[in-house]
């Protein structure tokens, strides 16, 4: 016996279809920055920001950790299950979707961002002594604004911007 569909009177039906007739164009013609998040370089992220990240911020402790906002995988730290990456992993390579997982997360954090020197996620890098916000624990990434590592991840979130 087939379960019948839950019960909507017909007068609220008609209510429905007229909002989302009237509202559909509307919502359609709508300029919404926060439908899509910033798509900065793919490329740039895997072969030079993706080392930086793991070099820097996916330690167990720090954001290697699936109980932190941002999570990352990292080589030799956090990994993802083989059932979630689709590949077996490997001791020194992450995988295509743990990188994907990755970039989505960092690009994620980039959503209210309007340049990337203001980026939230730069400068929660940055030491406060240097304009920088204050990271977890203290823990300081960038101690200036002038470390290659630094200027690399800034440029790379302009190029989704």
């Amino acid at each position: 016996m087939r379960a019948k569909p839950p019960h909507v009177d017909r007068p609220l039906r008609s209510v429905i279809a007229v909002l989302i007739t009237v509202l559909t164009p509307a919502c359609a013609e709508v300029d919404n920055p926060y439908l899509e998040p910033p798509r900065p370089r793919y490329n740039t992220y895997v072969e030079t920001i993706q080392p930086i990240v793991g070099a820097r911020c996916s330690f167990l402790p720090c954001h290697g950790s699936k109980d932190r906002a941002l999570t990352v995988y990292g080589v030799g730290f956090l990994r993802a299950s083989p059932l979630f990456a689709g590949t077996p992993l490997t001791e020194n390579a992450l995988t295509e979707d743990e990188l994907d997982w990755n970039y989505d997360a960092m690009r994620l954090r980039l959503i209210d961002t309007e340049s990337a020197g203001e980026a939230h996620l730069l400068l929660k890098c940055l030491d406060p002594d240097a304009g920088g916000a204050v990271h977890a624990d203290g823990y300081v990434v960038f101690y200036s604004d002038q470390d290659p590592d630094y200027i690399a991840l800034r440029d790379w979130i302009a190029t989704g911007l």
